[in-house]
């Protein structure tokens, strides 16, 4: 078992973190403070269910349509020009949002147009933001940094919600939109003044579509990523009614207004602190898989006590444990996808996971709010309670491996000679070709080396890779793999870390003569 971390707040002594962090709560309180100016808009404009469900829909279906896109810009370009332009494009259309609202001709489809726009918005900025943290943080302190990260989203989550009802309640939709205008701009400012220092790299750049390509490939090829990423989209997935149902069910179930809709959020919100809060201080103390089993089946239960409830009260009981319970599930995935990604594709590993939990809770509060219209709003609620207590069983299919302490290092591919400008970055594809002579005793464990071997060259960029063996000379092994052309070479070189040049030597060692006889390198024209 892992020895405890250090304190998750000790973070906050970095002066650069702590500003970006309290100026993200503002940001996020104001997404908040929009949402629900948009919801309870919505109830009032029809009394259709799957309208107001949909409004969710619209602000986190970006994050599933644009999410890898948006996690490619951030890795190729830099992370501060990246976070400027899509700030200013999102305080943008809320500020849109807010002029045809005080013009007072919003409709249905407007207003989702609106939503949808700013939720691109929040895609190109999200996976920026936080791959940015790395370069704000020791590598000591990025699973307390990230941790922290997810306690401002739901400090925010507390307070916006209850905040955007009272605005929405006090003053109208139009002040929660001018609100959520004006409390992106401190972030603005912090990154506008922010002299992020350039990494140095001698690599070519990556193009937007196969950069996609290379992290789709990357997560396949590691599982213990991939099998991170598929339970965040299905916390997102079944936890998506949550939020979506809370005006329904402060409407329809206790005949509440705005502000009674803002308390039920609010009370999910406090729930969320407590539990990212919570998630954080059990890392190392017992194993992931059974805090994901305890936070899976207290979202199942918190949620069966919304579907229950007949008084304020008991309502914000429930929404205060499926938010404490269903957050910390997702900071756990967060912290596991954020550490386990190395730096090269941070930000598209977080775009990633971004955009299938939000993906996951759009696609849901459609889903549910369809179902709602068939089978009613309560059972509804139950069908979603026992489907999230259900989750903990995806440990027998789908297990997670404990979160490291750290990210491995980069070490440059030792095995290669050739200087990175031998051939034009264009040319290819390369076929690169190892000879190894091995004795038999040594078969099996080259054998399983190579197994390894073969994970990492396939994330890592390579597009085939093979092992034969000489029929002529038995003890003679080739293995080869290829490149789409130089550059992407060059790059998979820069991305090989300690671990995985340590597998090579191993494959070395046992070599007869110490070193490969025989490494070749061909490249089409």
């Amino acid at each position: 078992m892992a020895k405890p971390s250090t304190p998750t707040l000790q973070v906050l002594r970095n002066p650069l973190y702590r500003k970006v962090w309290v100026s993200s709560i503002i940001a996020h309180f104001g997404n908040f403070v929009l949402t629900v100016g948009a919801a309870w808009s919505m109830a009032t404009l029809t009394s259709s269910t799957t309208m107001v469900a949909l409004v969710q829909t619209a602000v986190f279906g970006p994050y599933l349509l644009f999410g890898l896109i948006a996690g490619a810009v951030a890795d190729i370009f830099d992370k501060r020009h990246v976070i400027l332009i899509a700030l200013t494009f999102r305080t943008s259309m809320a500020a849109l949002l807010t002029f045809f609202t005080a013009l007072n001709i919003l409709t249905p489809m407007m207003l989702l147009s609106f939503c949808f726009l700013f939720g691109i918005g929040s895609i190109g900025f999200a996976p920026a933001w936080q791959s940015s943290i790395a370069e704000q943080v020791s590598p000591e302190e990025l699973s307390n940094a990230v941790a922290l990260n997810s306690v401002s989203y739901n400090v925010a989550r507390s307070a916006g919600p209850a905040v955007g009802g009272m605005i929405v309640a006090a003053a109208g939709a139009l002040a929660a939109f001018a609100t959520a205008t004006i409390s992106m701009i401190p972030i603005g400012i912090i990154f506008f003044m922010w002299r992020r220092p350039i990494p140095k790299s001698d690599q070519p750049r990556e193009r937007v579509l196969p950069a996609i390509n290379t992290s789709i490939r990357y997560i396949i090829h590691t599982p213990p990523l991939k099998n991170a990423l598929l339970r965040s989209f299905s916390l997102g997935l079944t936890g998506g009614l949550l939020a979506a149902f809370a005006p329904l069910v402060a409407r329809d179930m206790l005949g509440g207004d705005a502000s009674v809709y803002g308390i039920l959020l609010g009370s999910m919100g406090i729930g969320a602190v407590t539990g990212a809060l919570f998630a954080a201080r059990l890392k190392g103390r017992i194993r992931l898989e059974n805090q994901m089993s305890l936070f899976c089946v207290g979202a199942g239960l918190g949620t069966a006590i919304i579907g229950f409830s007949t008084t304020l009260s008991m309502a914000m009981l429930g929404y205060f444990i499926a938010g404490a319970m269903h957050v910390g599930a997702i900071a756990l995935m967060n912290i596991s996808v954020q550490v386990r990604s190395p730096q090269w594709i941070n930000a598209r590993a977080l775009a990633s996971f971004q955009a299938l939990v939000a993906g996951g809770a759009a696609l849901g509060a459609w889903g549910w709010g369809l179902v709602a219209e068939h089978i009613g709003l309560e059972r509804t609620i139950f069908i979603a309670a026992l489907a999230l207590a259900l989750l903990f069983t995806l440990r027998f299919f789908k297990p997670i491996q404990e979160i490291p302490d750290r990210m491995d290092s980069y070490k440059n591919d030792r095995i290669y000679k050739y200087p990175d400008d031998a051939y034009p970055n264009s040319a290819g594809p390369v076929t690169i070709e190892i000879y190894y002579t091995i004795p038999k005793h040594s078969k099996s464990e080259f054998l399983d080396i190579m197994t390894l071997i073969k994970k990492s060259r396939l994330r890592n960029g390579a597009q085939s890779w093979s092992l034969y063996q000489d029929n002529g000379e038995p003890e003679t092994w080739i293995q080869s793999f290829a490149c789409k052309d130089w550059g992407e070479f060059i790059r998979l070189r820069s991305r090989i870390t300690s671990t995985e040049n340590e597998l090579a030597e191993r494959a070395n060692a046992l070599h007869c003569e110490r070193l490969p006889r025989k490494i070749s390198l061909r490249w089409h024209h």
